[in-house]
């Protein structure tokens, strides 16, 4: 049986960030980056059949997370969320685009349930006293059988997914910038790792585009001989 595979794809800098602040857009990096390039980003989505975000990136960028080059009209947009606090007046409430807001199990009787069910939106409760992510991705695995999903999110949820040991690969886009700040989040937030427990990961292929270069880095296997270009 094919094994799901969830990876994050994040634009960063040099210095690895991913914006200039915590209420900052990060859609900056697109302004670098030629049709081919963009293309580039689209074709991996169009590979994944489910994306994630959290709620902070709906509620800053506002995106429309579709895949608008090779045709893959059928991706589905998985939003986890412990608070529900949603801005409706947003994109992925306003098309018909499958959407999956993920939420806790507290929140079955929260204001905005009816809410998202009315803008034709699937509401999954999953987890106690935050969104249980393992239980997530068996969902995803089990039920949607989704093979693969691609991760396009802030700190906050790349921490939780890492944290949650489901994330199989990351895609680090790297600009030649250099943002720098104490205050700008990088890929990773949350509490971080102690030295004994670092999430760890080998080197699976680099490509050198004119604005970036692309970084991957596969969870639990070694590099193979000839795969960097």
């Amino acid at each position: 049986m094919e094994k799901m595979n969830i990876y994050i794809l994040s634009e960063v800098s040099i210095d690895g960030k991913i914006t200039t602040g915590t209420e900052a857009s990060s859609k900056f990096f697109y302004e670098y980056l030629t049709t081919e390039e963009m293309k580039y980003i689209h074709k991996k989505r169009s590979h994944a059949q489910a994306i994630i975000v959290g709620k902070r990136t709906i509620d800053i960028d506002n995106p429309s997370l579709t895949e608008r080059f090779f045709g893959n009209d059928k991706l589905i947009r998985i939003i986890p969320s412990n608070s529900l606090d949603f801005d409706f007046e947003s994109t992925i409430f306003q098309d018909d685009n499958e959407t999956i807001i993920v939420t806790k199990n507290q929140n079955k009787n929260h204001k905005n349930v009816e809410i998202i069910r009315k803008n034709g939106k699937k509401i999954l409760f999953i987890g106690n006293d935050e969104v249980d992510f393992v239980k997530l991705r068996d969902y995803l695995d089990q039920e949607l059988h989704i093979k693969e999903v691609i991760v396009e999110g802030g700190g906050t949820i790349n921490s939780k997914l890492i944290e949650a040991d489901i994330i199989d690969g990351i895609n680090i886009m790297q600009f030649p910038l250099i943002i720098g700040g104490q205050k700008a989040p990088s890929m990773v937030d949350g509490n971080g790792f102690s030295i004994d427990k670092f999430p760890k990961f080998h080197l699976k292929s680099i490509e050198v585009k004119k604005n970036f270069i692309s970084i991957y880095y596969e969870k639990g296997k070694r590099a193979k001989e000839g795969c960097i270009k």
